[in-house]
């Protein structure tokens, strides 16, 4: 066994009768499940990871299908919050008493078991090839609970098991784990319990039901295991009272299992007995998650789970558990906390008990469950359908320049050291360096030693993360491109390093480290979906929460910095003299860039006149940010600087620290006066690494001049904003709002600006959103503050004015951030209540349109319909009825479009409403007629949206009459670009696509359209439509036979379903593919194509079978 203390232990959360469905619960489960929701968050921050949630049955109430529906959803909601500190754990489940539909008594089988203890031929009927008719009534009671299983296992939620066995519920599993393999063996012990009343003493758990599941052989399957456990609904006592030998005997012997779990009882326990001497046998018995049963009249049921945990060392184990139980605390208010009324250390919460467990007759037999595929992938040369848009980004955006400096390679040789072993291991390491630290030269100095190629570094700006979806929303604002085609670029490229650059930890990471663990995961998915790269997580400062390896890189000391001058290229051997390299530090502090600049002066200059110009000796504006002292000291130094050229620098970083999404420098020439800022003043700031030159692709993929801009890193931009007077940093704001929309803002005139002339196009840059939406925001803030209410009416006119330019170019995410922040700020202020109330209207109808239903309906609810114009009104109760359709509500929904028409019956709005009662006609001649009414209507007043959006429905129409639908799609791919409306297109050429026996006919331009729409709604995140898509295009590649492209597609949709936490879709087509194609993965990713590699990687991480990489993950 591993011998470090993260690799010899194995977690899971045990859960049991939660009886979904029962009469009063869904009321009270609201509550309980948010308690759960943060019970759950701080008992993982305290216990850690877990490798597997255990359900021991009474998952429903009556065995209903949509009970199990319902207990989906409950345990998605689970599972969700656990992934938010780990990866997605599956579950293991088995069924209880209530899991099952219970058969009519009167029925003969139903008759015959309940005399199961008193007719031995039926007893011995039932095990034996005769028993057949039994076995399928026993099936057929738990029918319900194995289509759930079915479904669960097939979506990747249930853990797949290595061997079924004779009842519902009975099988084997094998998790393996890079610590080892847990094995659980799962036993139907309530098929007998087929009605009401007490079955005490009258169950039964067969010999043969563990036969079955481990091949005939119990004590070798669970010697091949590191930690075996047996799970049942019921516990021991609850069978028959003349079988307990076959319990005690043929199941669970002293020795075989680690322990025996189980609930049912609605108690929690956890006991270790011994009988005259001899081993123990462990039990835990869980408590009720959440029912509303009371077992006896003085037994009280008692809602709770626990998280258990065994760690191993040789044959010495230690069994930890985590209980944690409902209780009242003063006030009447219920809580999940710990379990007081067991014996637990109350600084850990926990109890533990240490046990002793004989593996010396371990077997060497390969592990259960391997299947060997005997189908092949083609690798040959033949073209592969390539998803990616190669020429879409450009590396040389992220390029960082790693020229190997002999300064660097000659210091850090133990940080250096520590990070090329974490490489080694994991891929991954954590780089702790503050601004100026040169952690440029120290990668440059560990990609050398790694032998992968300068040119192959490169670096994405993580200072903005806060979250996944921000984050990949602010790389597609600034590359034009998505994270994932990034990433697909840098995987292209070869071996390589990509640097998570400048991690700012919030500072609630300092209490609960979710933040450390998300960006930890996020750079695990790029490991693995880039095979040959290595990635260094490069953070401002330490922190205790990262779990893979972390140095930091400090300040050098006294004679390091002699070392570091005197290797350096523009130094020489007279900096290792103690008095010049002691004058050098107290210059430089230390601080690798500074010592760099500083030794370019010394060319110029002599060290005396260097050491005057020090800004520790010189008066100096503090900050009020915790800026680094490095930064401090190279800003004050520019700022009081009496060179032109230089001041013009600092003229320079002003305007672009009041722009954080960088800007072009020849739009910024005139910024400040007179005098032209140019390229020179730019390089000042660069030399400085006060500034960052972006690259942007243009939407072709061809980079130009103008694509360029200039960035200030977040560090420095909170540190200048922070030493300037607010009078100065007003007016560098006014300018940069006169920049972006004229000096006519004030006045709300802004349509004829070049900016939002941009905005109004779907495909502008959307860097100049945020900046936009950034000035904006400053400006309604600082205007609430002055008494001048011109300077407030005109700022909260700007937003407004232009959230109607986002509206018309499409940005429904950059409405519903600026709506949210600028609301905020006036929704309690008398003074806007109509223009909140506008705000809130485009608010709502932007979330509806991100399919964010439940919440736009309560917006639009909210609405003063008294200050909205009556077309607005109208498109109000549009959206109402709308937001209803999509929520199942049909009768509320006509009821609202019924309120659009009388509005205004001659409009397009009417028009649209009219089709939402069309849709809901119950004759369907009478539907289809009036949808062709509406249709030539549309037509007649250009709504070509509502006129696709019709003809989408016509279609459906036809599809369900088994008519052609052909013409009807493909006219509406033919309005492309008349009529802008991609939407409907991609929803056309999806349903084209999956007309019966037309995925073979498509033409390339129609496949051209469907790749189109793929990257369409990858980018957008509307993941109804993505799936069906991805399921389309595999549809085309399986019958084109065209595995490389099934394989470069999974890939691609694989990333993002990773990306944005879908992996039950993930594990759906990870599953198809190793069922086509498993030979490769024996071959291993040393001999695939990059797509092979990254689905073998996936299948070893998402289906445990991670000895698949042994001897790989060097490459």
């Amino acid at each position: 066994m591993p011998s470090s203390e993260n690799l010899n232990r194995f977690r899971w959360l045990h859960f049991s009768d939660i009886h979904v469905g029962m009469k009063g619960q869904d009321h009270l489960w609201a509550r309980f499940g948010h308690l759960l929701d943060a019970d759950l968050e701080k008992l993982l921050k305290r216990a850690g990871v877990v490798d597997l949630i255990l359900f021991s049955g009474d998952m429903v109430q009556k065995g209903l299908a949509s009970e199990f529906d319902r207990f989906d959803e409950i345990m998605a909601k689970i599972m969700d919050r656990v992934a938010e500190f780990q990866d997605r754990p599956q579950m293991i489940a088995l069924p209880g008493n209530h899991d099952l539909t219970r058969p009519d008594p009167l029925d003969s089988h139903a008759f015959a078991l309940s005399n199961y203890w008193e007719k031995p031929e039926i007893r011995e009927r039932f095990w034996d090839k005769k028993g057949g008719d039994y076995r399928d009534f026993i099936g057929k009671a738990f029918e319900s609970f194995s289509s759930w299983q079915a479904r669960a296992i097939e979506a990747g939620v249930h853990v797949r098991p290595n061997k079924r066995g004779i009842l519902p519920g009975d099988a084997s599993y094998v998790l393996e784990r890079s610590n080892g393999t847990l094995g659980v063996a799962a036993l139907n012990s309530t098929w007998l319990q087929l009605g009401g009343g007490d079955y005490t003493g009258r169950l039964h758990v067969d010999a043969s039901q563990l036969l079955e599941i481990t091949d005939l052989d119990p004590d070798k399957w669970a010697s091949s295991v590191d930690v075996s456990l047996l799970v049942t609904h019921q516990p021991p006592t609850w069978l028959h009272a003349n079988k307990p030998s076959t319990w005690e005997n043929d199941i669970n012997p002293t020795g075989r299992f680690d322990m025996h779990l189980y609930g049912h009882m609605h108690v929690p326990d956890t006991s270790t007995v011994t009988h005259g001497g001899g081993h123990a046998r462990r039990s835990v018995q869980a408590a009720s998650l959440f029912g509303l049963e009371i077992y006896g009249a003085a037994v009280e049921r008692i809602q709770g789970y626990s998280l258990c945990e065994v760690q191993i060392a040789e044959q010495s184990r230690k069994l930890t558990v985590w209980p944690r139980t409902l209780i009242q605390v003063s006030g009447g208010e219920m809580k999940l906390a710990q379990d007081l009324s067991q014996n637990i250390d109350e600084n850990t919460g926990s109890f533990s008990m240490p046990y002793t467990l004989d593996r010396n007759n371990k077997s060497q037999s390969p592990r259960p469950g391997r299947v060997e595929s005997q189908q092949t992938v083609n690798h040959s040369e033949d073209v592969a359908l390539d998803l990616s848009r190669p020429a879409q980004f450009e590396l040389e955006t992220i390029r960082v320049k790693t020229v190997i400096s002999k300064a660097h390679q000659s210091v850090r040789q133990l940080e250096r050291d520590v990070v090329l072993a974490g490489l080694t291991r994991d891929r991954i390491a954590w780089v702790a360096s503050d601004w100026g630290m040169g952690h440029e030269g120290f990668v440059a100095s560990v990609r050398d030693q790694l032998n992968i190629p300068s040119q192959s570094v490169f670096a994405l700006d993580f200072s903005v993360y806060r979250t996944r979806d921000n984050f990949f929303e602010s790389l597609q604002n600034l590359y034009r491109v998505s994270f994932q085609e990034i990433c697909e670029a840098i995987a292209d490229a070869g071996p390589s390093v990509l640097v998570f650059d400048d991690i700012d930890f919030p500072s609630i990471s300092a209490i609960d480290g979710n933040f450390e663990r998300e960006v930890e995961t996020l750079a695990k998915t790029v490991r693995d979906f880039a095979t040959d790269t290595a990635i260094i997580i490069r953070s401002r400062r330490l922190t205790r929460f990262a779990t893979l390896e972390q140095v930091e890189l400090r300040a050098l000391d006294e004679v390091d910095v002699g070392i570091y001058a005197a290797a350096s290229e523009i130094g020489s051997k007279k900096y290792e003299k103690p008095e010049i390299y002691s004058k050098l530090f107290r210059h430089t502090d230390g601080v690798p860039n500074r010592i760099d600049v500083a030794l370019r002066a010394l060319q110029l200059i002599s060290l005396n006149e260097l050491m005057e110009s020090n800004p520790d000796f010189s008066t100096t504006n503090g900050a009020l940010v915790d800026a680094p002292a490095a930064l401090m000291a190279t800003v004050s130094e520019l700022r009081a600087s009496e060179d032109q050229q230089e001041q013009r620098a600092w003229s320079l970083l002003l305007a672009l620290s009041a722009l954080p999404y960088g800007e072009q420098l020849g739009r910024l020439r005139r910024f400040l006066g007179p005098h032209p800022i140019d390229v020179p003043h730019a390089q000042a700031l660069a030399d400085r690494s006060l500034i960052n030159s972006v690259s942007l692709a243009t939407f072709e993929g061809a980079e130009t001049e103008a694509s360029r801009t200039l960035i200030v890193p977040r560090s420095v931009r909170d540190y200048v904003r922070n030493i300037i007077d607010e009078q100065t940093a007003e007016d560098i704001d006014l300018k940069a709002l006169e920049l972006l929309f004229g000096k006519q803002w004030t006045t709300g005139d802004i349509q004829s600006s070049p900016t939002v002339r941009r905005v109004q196009q779907a495909m502008c840059d959307v860097y100049e959103i945020q900046n936009a939406s950034t000035l904006i925001l400053r400006a309604v803030r600082r205007s609430l503050d002055d008494t001048n209410s011109r300077s407030s009416e005109s700022s909260v006119r700007l937003a407004s004015r232009f959230v109607d330019a986002l509206v018309k170019g499409d940005h429904f995410r950059s409405v519903i951030g600026l709506c949210e922040d600028v609301l905020a700020l006036i929704d309690n202020d008398d003074r806007f209540s109509r223009a909140a109330n506008i705000l809130k209207y485009e608010y709502a109808r932007s979330l509806r349109m991100t399919s964010r239903h439940d919440d736009a309906l309560s917006q639009f609810k909210a609405l003063d319909e008294t200050f909205l114009s009556k077309r607005q009104r109208q498109s109000v109760h549009l959206g109402i009825a709308m937001c209803l359709e999509s929520l199942g509500n049909a009768e509320d929904a006509a009821e609202s479009a019924k309120r659009a028409i009388a509005i205004d019956r001659n409009s397009s709005g009417a028009l649209h409403a009219r089709t939402i009662l069309a849709e809901q006609m119950q004759d369907n001649d009478q539907r289809i007629a009036e949808l062709k009414r509406i249709l030539v209507l549309a037509h007649k007043k250009q709504s070509h949206t509502l006129a696709n959006t019709v003809s989408l429905a016509l279609a459906e129409d036809r599809k369900r009459k088994g008519l052609p639908t052909e013409d009807l799609l493909k006219n509406i791919l033919t309005t492309q670009k008349k009529t802008g409306d991609f939407y409907n297109v991609v929803r056309a050429i999806i349903d084209l696509a999956g007309v019966p026996g037309r995925i073979e006919r498509l033409t390339a331009e129609e496949r051209t359209i469907l790749i189109s729409a793929y990257h369409y709604l990858f980018h957008e995140r509307l993941f109804n439509l993505f799936d069906k898509c991805h399921a389309a295009l595999w549809k085309m590649f399986s019958h084109d036979g065209d595995a490389a492209s099934l394989f470069n597609l999974f890939r691609l949709s694989s990333f993002i379903w990773r990306l944005n936490g879908r992996e039950e879709q993930e594990l759906r087509y990870l599953s198809e593919l190793a069922k086509k194609y498993g030979d490769i993965i024996a071959r291993g990713v040393s001999s695939t194509n990059r797509d092979g590699a990254y689905f073998i990687v996936r299948v070893s991480i998402a289906m445990g079978q991670q000895h698949w990489l042994e001897g790989e993950t060097s490459k």
